[in-house]
C-alpha cells in the first residue's frame, strides 16, 4: 500500500463553491483533474512524475455540511516513505482553498 496522508476541515460555503475552489486549488498546485462527480462531491486528481516524486494521487470529498476531506497518496504503490510530501500537499491544497473567494 502506498504512503498517504489525509485530513478533514470544515468550510462555511456551499458544496458547489467548495467543489469549484477545490478544483482551482488542485490546478494551482500542479494537479490535473482525472474524475469529478459534483452530485456526490468527489474529485480525483493526479500529479505527474518529477525529479523528486513518482507522482501523487489526490482524492477530495466534500459533503453537504462543508466538510472537506483531502487525501494525498503516492502514485507508486511500493513507496514506503514520502518524507512528509503527502502531508505538505494536503496542507497546500487547504491553504489554497482558504484564500480563494468565489
Amino acid at each position: 500500500m502506498a504512503v498517504n496522508h489525509f485530513e478533514t476541515r470544515n468550510f462555511t460555503a456551499d458544496k458547489e463553491k467548495l467543489m469549484y475552489n477545490a478544483k482551482l486549488a488542485m490546478f494551482s498546485n500542479g494537479f490535473e483533474l482525472k474524475y469529478e462527480d459534483i452530485k456526490s462531491g468527489f474529485i480525483i486528481g493526479k500529479s505527474g512524475f518529477s525529479l523528486f516524486s513518482w507522482g501523487e494521487n489526490l482524492h477530495i470529498t466534500i459533503d453537504d455540511k462543508g466538510n472537506v476531506t483531502i487525501k494525498s497518496e503516492s502514485a507508486m504503490p511500493t513507496q514506503l516513505i514520502d518524507w512528509g510530501r503527502n502531508k505538505k500537499i494536503v496542507h497546500k491544497i487547504f491553504a489554497s482553498m482558504a484564500t480563494l473567494r468565489v
